[in-house]
């Protein structure tokens, strides 16, 4: 088993979707530490800070989506799996444009994160 900390930084102004994400992975990958922030401009300074692992961001944030902060992070040269959690209408086009690895269904967030975490964070 892989027994390095993994850092995740969860982006969303929902306590009850933060919590789910957080929840699966840490069920998935019991090594995991989350971070926690509402809003792009805690996660950008918490990824200068900290760096992570795997970021996952929920499309609708507050002043910004989440495709936006994905840009931005790219342009910092994060190369680490950058996740969007949305509606159905996301538009994938637009948010692997900007440098998604992902888009999940926020109605699927769990099975999703199950079925590709093993892809984002493969153990060593």
């Amino acid at each position: 088993m892989d027994s390095r900390i993994i850092h995740c930084i969860i982006v969303g102004d929902c306590p009850d979707m933060r919590r789910l994400i957080r929840d699966t992975l840490v069920k998935h990958r019991p090594q995991a530490r989350t971070s926690e922030v509402s809003d792009h401009v805690s996660a950008m300074r918490i990824f200068q800070m900290a760096g992570a692992d795997l970021m996952v961001i929920a499309q609708n944030l507050p002043r910004a989506i989440g495709s936006e902060l994905v840009r931005a992070l790219r342009l910092e040269k994060a190369y680490i799996p950058l996740v969007i959690v949305g509606d159905p209408s996301v538009d994938h086009r637009e948010a692997l444009a900007a440098g998604v690895t992902h888009v999940i269904e926020k109605n699927k967030i769990a099975e999703s994160m199950a079925y590709y975490l093993p892809v984002w964070l493969p153990e060593k």
